[in-house]
């Protein structure tokens, strides 16, 4: 299998568990929320980055990357965070093997969405996932494409759903 696929398939294994949604309570992470809680389209950016950037040389698997994201999520997108787990032969193996570093970027596109209210913000997110070797050589890079909607609580905004 091509590494694009694995990786895809890696993805959608981490991710897939993710399409859920849900608003309310503070869920602690072990990322630093100190970023503008205020910003919706800052919350969805930072937590897809998160969620997105492995570390498989140290982490078990992406659910260690959703974990650090929580502070990000409404509670039944983190509350997912435990359940993702590469499978036999994947590409987390080969990138741990590599020492590899895959860092997400999020970036917004300019699609359609249903229009922002003070409640509720909808974006379509190109994330760009790199992986590089302790080198920075590049080994692998992925685009996927995701449905993002961020719910305003009492605490700011929090990425609550995610669609692929």
């Amino acid at each position: 299998m091509k590494r694009g696929k694995a990786s895809l398939l890696v993805l959608m294994s981490s991710a897939g568990v993710l399409i859920v949604s849900g608003c309310g309570e503070n869920i602690q992470g072990t990322a630093t929320p100190d970023i503008d809680r205020e910003d919706p389209l800052v919350v969805i950016e930072t937590a897809l980055e998160t969620m997105f950037t492995w570390r498989p040389a140290e982490d078990e698997s992406g659910a260690a990357a959703l974990e650090r994201a929580a502070p990000y999520l409404g509670p039944d997108l983190a509350s997912q965070t435990g359940v993702a787990q590469p499978g036999p032969g994947s590409q987390w193996e080969q990138w741990k093997l590599d020492e590899a570093i895959v860092r997400a970027d999020a970036v917004f596109l300019a699609d359609e969405h249903p229009p922002d209210n003070d409640e509720t913000v909808h974006r379509v997110v190109s994330i760009t996932q790199s992986a590089t070797t302790p080198n920075d050589l590049l080994i692998d890079e992925n685009e996927h494409i995701a449905w993002a909607i961020a719910t305003r609580d009492e605490d700011g905004w929090r990425l609550t759903s995610l669609q692929f």
